[in-house]
């Protein structure tokens, strides 16, 4: 019969990889998704390495996991800090993290991105917080409320000043306008109780 070569310590193939036996006598071994052969392009993903008849592999051929955080593909700098995007390769592709204070450009807020080897990295901004496309998953913190038409939003180095339009004030305040520090929630416009303004229709009204 027919001896497997592949039943004994996986055929000498080494960590992250498979052995098949296409002929007989003779074992290949298949590095696993993500990793690759050293000295072979990791996007030649049916790249084998032979072994014949019983000769063990000698260890200096193991499957390596695929850099993808090298000059060709990385995550490139951020060009509006000096802080640099962190990249960190898996083996489906590469996590490219935006620093402090940044997040993906056109991310919805994420401040990192799963790409695959064929993605490009598109870069990060500055957090814009009157976008309320930058507030995902939701949580107010970004914006100025969408529960009355009018309402303004313009943007500070540390939050945000939400305008009320005429008629309201800030809820809880007197105030038409308020600064809004990032990462809170703004407290939304109420509408100004006019009648509450000391007597403003004249006496005996």
């Amino acid at each position: 019969a027919d001896i497997n070569e592949c039943s004994e310590n996986t055929g000498g193939c080494g960590p992250n990889s498979i052995c098949t036996t296409p002929l007989v006598g003779r074992r290949e071994c298949r590095c696993l998704p993500g990793f690759h052969f050293p000295g072979v392009d990791p996007e030649i993903t049916n790249a084998t390495m032979e072994i014949v008849g019983l000769v063990a592999w000698n260890g200096t051929q193991n499957c390596t996991l695929n850099d993808y955080c090298n000059s060709e593909y990385g995550c490139g700098a951020n060009q509006d800090s000096n802080q640099t995007v962190t990249c960190r390769s898996v083996t489906s592709g590469r996590y490219c993290t935006c620093p402090e204070g940044y997040y993906v450009r056109g991310g919805y807020g994420r401040t990192s991105n799963l790409l695959t080897i064929r993605d490009s990295f598109p870069g990060c901004d500055v957090s814009n917080n009157c976008d309320p496309l930058y507030d995902f998953p939701p949580t107010g913190n970004f914006g100025c409320g969408t529960d009355v038409d009018g309402v303004t939003c313009s943007v500070t180095s540390d939050g945000r000043k939400c305008g009320c339009p005429s008629g309201y004030e800030v809820r809880g305040t007197k105030l038409q306008s308020l600064f809004v520090p990032a990462g809170t929630v703004f407290a939304g416009c109420a509408d100004i109780n006019e009648c509450a303004i000391s007597n403003p229709c004249g006496p005996f009204s």
